[in-house]
Formats: structure tokens, sequence, C-alpha cells
């Protein structure tokens, strides 16, 4: 993804967040434990360096939401966390299986978990969209209604941005680790 000056600070900190997706991209990760790997690695490694340039007490963002918490969800929660980049208070939690929310939280102490995908959507600057791609259909997007400074994130395979710009959403990152 290329990154113009005129582009907002809040893209180059998406960046910044999730250098793990620019790694994977350039390289050929296809097994889950080198794609935990990889993202520990680059998260740590970014961390450390923000460490020395900000106060590392707060997130790169307010809040981060995830809408479905699956592995792929999961993979990129564990080491935001341990680097430090967001802090757990500060990620906020949907999806429909209140299992697999409970073990996260359990994992995962001071994480939030929002009512609906809409009230993740309201309290997050970023939207990492985890969801099966089966069930990404029209009826998703009438559950939210993005802001205009909502920032998506969506890891789906199979899943182009226009589906999201058609959604409501205006500023999109599209990426497949």
């Amino acid at each position: 993804y290329y990154l113009s000056s005129n582009h907002s600070k809040k893209y180059i900190d998406l960046i910044k967040m999730f250098p793990a997706i620019v790694c994977c991209r350039r390289s050929s990760f296809l097994r889950s434990s080198s794609f935990f790997q990889e993202t520990k690695r680059c998260f740590r490694s970014t961390a450390l360096s923000m460490q020395q340039n900000e106060d590392s007490s707060s997130g790169v963002f307010r809040s981060v939401g995830f809408i479905g918490v699956g592995k792929m969800a999961e993979a990129m929660i564990h080491p935001m966390i341990q680097s430090g980049l967001q802090p757990a208070e500060d990620i906020c939690l949907y999806d429909v299986s209140t299992c697999v929310l409970d073990a996260v939280t359990q994992k995962y102490p001071g994480i939030e978990i929002g009512q609906s995908m809409q009230d993740v959507v309201n309290r997050s600057d970023l939207i990492v969209c985890a969801v099966k791609p089966q069930n990404l259909g029209a009826e998703f997007f009438t559950q939210i209604q993005p802001t205009p400074d909502t920032i998506l994130l969506s890891v789906i395979a199979g899943s182009p941005m226009s589906t999201f710009l058609d959604g409501g959403f205006t500023k999109v990152v599209r990426s497949m680790p």
C-alpha cells in the first residue's frame, strides 16, 4: 500500500500498529505459527521504537475494535497487548459466539466486550473486521453505521474493498497476511 503525503496520520499509525501485515505480504507465511512469530517480532520492534518517541501509557488509537474474534483476530490482539502498542482496556470485541468472547477475555483481562457490532464501531477509531467471508452479506452492513472517521481494516479473504465502501465505510485498508 502506497502512502502519499496527503494521507492522514491515522493511516501512518495503522502501519505502525500492524507492521506484521506488511511483513507477511512480502513473505510467504502459510503456517499460523510463522505468522504469529513474525507478528510478535514486528510488534516488539515497533513498540520499542515508539516508546522512545512517545508516552507508552496509551495506545496508537483511542480504541481498536474487532468484529469477529477468531484465530486471525487473536493473532493480532496478543502482540498488540504484549508489546504495549494497545492496552487491553482500549480494545473492544464483538463476536456472535459468547464462548469465544469469554475465552479471549479470560486470556486478556481488561478487554471490553461490545453489545453489538454498532457498539464496537461507536467505541473505536480502528475496526478490524475478521468475520468469515460467508458472513459478510448485505445484512452485515445493515447492522453498522460507520462515521466518516472510522478506519476499517479487513483481513477477510476474497472480499474486495468495494464491499466495504458500498457498505458505508470511507477509509478501508485490506490485508491478507
